[in-house]
């Protein structure tokens, strides 16, 4: 009898902790999540087919997203890019739904899923070169500085199709950790 009534008083004190923590997380049902990457990249040598020589990459992609319930938000992308190669320059802009899921509750930590689909335009000297989509699925955590701010560290798998104006499709994935 003194075990059971002692099971149940860790049950009790253990679901009362967790639900204090919920109620407590940035991570809830109508909470917003607010926030972005700045990428800058130099390349060279021969790897891009499209160029020769040298260049650089910067990336902005500001994102905001709504918690519809406890842990799962439901938002949007923007990808600004600008890419300037040896002997032309491009620029994208991209918009598109991402969703993540929250699968820990932790007052410090909350580790993640995420999937988004990304559709961009590329131009290049002022016309529309090409129109890319990026399908990707990622794994991450949040590493809360103080109960409002937070350091996203993510690994990406991204599935590329770029359909040029010439009609040639092309496909490919990235890797990356951001």
């Amino acid at each position: 009898m003194k075990k059971v009534f002692l099971v149940i008083i860790v049950g009790v004190l253990l679901s009362s902790t967790a639900l204090y923590s919920l109620s407590r997380s940035p991570i809830k049902k109508g909470s917003l999540l607010v926030g972005g990457g700045l990428d800058i990249s130099s390349f060279s040598g021969n790897l891009f087919e499209d160029s020769e020589g040298s260049g650089f990459d910067v990336t902005i992609n500001p994102r905001c997203q709504y918690f519809i319930a406890n842990g799962v938000a439901l938002g949007g992308e923007i990808n600004i890019d600008f890419n300037n190669q040896t002997d032309y320059e491009l620029f994208g802009l991209g918009l598109g739904p991402v969703i993540r899921y929250f699968y820990s509750n932790n007052l410090y930590m909350y580790p993640y899923l995420e999937a988004g689909l990304v559709t961009s335009y590329y131009t290049v000297e002022d016309t529309v070169d090409y129109a890319r989509t990026d399908l990707s699925f990622s794994a991450g955590n949040i590493f809360m500085v103080n109960p409002y701010i937070g350091i996203d560290v993510q690994a990406k798998y991204a599935i590329r199709l770029k359909f040029p104006e010439n009609g040639e499709k092309k496909t490919g994935s990235i890797l990356s950790l951001l």
